[in-house]
């Protein structure tokens, strides 16, 4: 299936959401021949709650990640 949905949302940006979601490591390729592997448990992959969420609801709190 991740390979079949892969094909078929080609160039939309869903391939990063669908690793996630299947909780898969990946390989993040930077200019100059680096490379950084992301684990599959990386908090680094959920997205931070926005600044307006933020404001509106004084008892939430931004993800690890980004704090």
């Amino acid at each position: 299936m991740l390979l079949e949905n892969r094909k078929e949302f080609a160039f939309e940006g869903h391939y990063l959401f669908d690793l996630t979601r299947n909780k898969l490591a990946f390989m993040k390729y930077r200019t100059g021949g680096l490379t950084i592997a992301i684990p599959n448990n990386s908090l680094k992959t959920a997205l931070p709650i926005q600044l307006a969420e933020m404001n509106a609801n004084s008892n939430m709190e931004q993800n690890e990640s980004y704090k």
